[in-house]
C-alpha cells in the first residue's frame, strides 16, 4: 500500500486466512483491511472497522490505530467529525438550521452520539451540547413515540432559551424517518421444527400486526420461509431470498444456524439475525465486512435480570422461583434470584419443574404450601366433624 500497490495489497488481503492469526495478527489485518478500504474510498466499511475503544487497541498499535482514525475523520465527508464540523461553522456565522444538524446526527448510531456528546462535555462546547443532548433523546426513543414526546419535551424545558420547541423537533424526526429508505420486500426465517417453533409464531404474529397497522401504501410484502431444524437451514434459505429480488432478511432463531451466515460473502442483503452465535464471533468480520447485518438478541439470563429489576421498580420484594430442571432453567433462575436479593427482594421457595411432564400439581402445591392448607382443613373438618 505504501508503494502505491492497491490491488495487489487487497489480493494477499483477500487470500489470508485471517481464522489462524493470533489476536493482535487479526488486529494487525483488520487494520490494513481499513486503511485498504479507505484507499478505495470505502469510508463507510473503514469505520465500521475502526469503530473500537482505543483501550480495546495493544499498546504498539495504538499508535497506527490512532493515525487511521484520524485520516479517516478527515478524508471521509460523512464522518461524524465531519459533520459535527459543520454543526459548529454554522452555529458560529449564524447559519444554524436545527432542522438540518438534527438530520446530520440522527442517522449516527446512539453509541457514537454518546461518545461525542460525552467529549462535547468534557471540552465545555456549550453552543453545540444541546443538540447533541438533543438528537441522544431522539435517537434513544426512535420507535418510541410516547418515549419521543416526552424526552422531547424534557429537552424544551432545558433549554427554551434555544427558542426551538418540542413539537418542531418531532416534526423534524418524522420528517426524517419518512425519508429513510425501506425495503420492499423482507423475507422472516422461522423454525419449522424443534423448541423455537412457539418462538417463531409470536414472532409471526408480532409482525404482522405491526404490518398491519401500516398504511397500506407502506406495507413491504412479507415472504415466511420455514426452516428444518439443521445448522444450514439459514444458508439454503438465505441464497433462495437473493434469487428471488428480496431486500431483506429477519432471523433465524436458532443460534446454531446463525455462525453458517456470518461465515458468507456479504451479498447487499439487509439481516437482523434474532439470536448470537454459540461461539465467540470477533466483530462481524469474517472473510470481508459485513455493515449489512445486525444483531438484536436478548439471552434469557439477561431477561431474568430484567424482569427482576422490574418487580423491584413496581415494588415487589418477596418472589416465589419457578425453573426448568436443566442447567439452562438454572443459570436463568440465579440471575434473577442474584438480581432481586441484589435489590432488597427475598425469595420464599424455589423449585425446578420437569420440562417433560405435563402435570405440575404436586410441585406447585408443595411450593405455594397448599398441601399445608389442605391439611389443616382437613384436621378442621375432623374437629367439626363436617364432612
Amino acid at each position: 500500500m505504501l508503494d502505491g500497490q492497491a490491488e495487489r495489497a487487497r489480493l494477499l488481503i483477500r487470500d489470508l486466512n485471517a481464522t489462524l492469526l493470533s489476536a493482535d495478527d487479526r488486529l494487525r489485518f483488520d487494520l490494513a483491511r481499513a486503511e485498504l478500504v479507505m484507499l478505495e474510498g470505502d469510508f463507510d466499511t473503514a469505520a465500521w472497522i475502526l469503530d473500537l475503544p482505543l483501550d480495546q487497541i495493544p499498546t504498539a498499535l495504538q499508535d497506527r490505530f490512532t493515525t487511521l482514525t484520524e485520516q479517516l475523520n478527515l478524508r471521509n465527508p460523512d464522518s461524524i467529525e465531519a459533520r459535527l464540523q459543520r454543526i459548529r461553522l454554522a452555529l458560529e456565522t449564524g447559519s444554524f438550521e436545527p432542522e438540518l444538524a438534527l438530520s446530520l446526527l440522527l442517522d449516527q448510531p446512539l453509541s457514537t452520539l454518546e461518545k461525542v456528546r460525552i467529549r462535547a462535555e468534557d471540552a465545555q462546547e456549550i453552543t453545540l451540547l444541546p443538540w447533541l443532548e438533543l438528537a441522544e433523546a431522539a435517537r434513544r426513543n426512535l420507535l418510541n413515540a410516547r418515549g419521543r414526546q416526552q424526552a422531547l419535551a424534557d429537552w424544551q424545558q432545558r433549554y427554551a432559551n434555544l427558542g426551538w420547541s418540542a413539537d418542531a423537533a418531532e416534526q423534524s424526526v418524522q420528517s426524517w424517518k419518512a425519508m429513510q429508505p425501506q425495503p420492499r420486500h423482507v423475507a422472516v426465517l422461522l423454525p419449522a421444527e424443534g423448541a423455537l417453533v412457539r418462538a417463531g409464531e409470536v414472532l409471526r404474529d408480532g409482525l404482522v400486526a405491526a404490518w398491519l397497522e401500516l398504511p397500506e401504501s407502506a406495507r413491504p410484502q412479507l415472504s415466511f420461509y420455514y426452516l428444518p431444524d439443521r445448522p444450514d437451514a439459514a444458508v439454503g434459505a438465505l441464497f433462495q431470498a437473493r434469487d428471488e429480488g428480496i431486500d431483506a432478511v429477519i432471523g433465524p432463531l436458532d443460534r446454531n444456524q446463525i455462525a453458517p451466515l456470518l461465515q458468507q460473502p456479504a451479498g447487499g442483503l439487509t439481516q437482523l439475525l434474532l439470536n448470537r452465535p454459540p461461539e465467540v464471533v470477533q466483530g462481524l468480520i469474517e472473510n470481508e465486512p459485513r455493515p449489512l447485518i445486525s444483531i438484536l438478541a436478548l439471552p434469557p439470563e439477561e431477561e431474568a435480570e430484567l424482569a427482576a429489576v422490574r418487580a423491584l421498580v413496581e415494588g415487589h420484594r418477596r418472589a416465589l422461583v419457578i425453573a426448568r430442571g436443566s442447567d439452562w432453567g438454572a443459570r436463568v433462575a440465579n440471575r434473577f434470584v442474584e438480581t432481586f436479593e441484589l435489590g432488597g427482594g427475598r425469595i420464599l421457595a424455589r423449585a425446578d419443574y420437569d420440562a417433560e411432564s405435563f402435570d405440575h400439581t404436586d410441585q406447585l402445591e408443595v411450593l405455594l404450601r397448599l398441601d399445608q392448607s389442605q391439611r389443616r382443613i382437613d384436621r378442621l373438618a375432623d374437629v367439626l366433624g363436617d364432612d
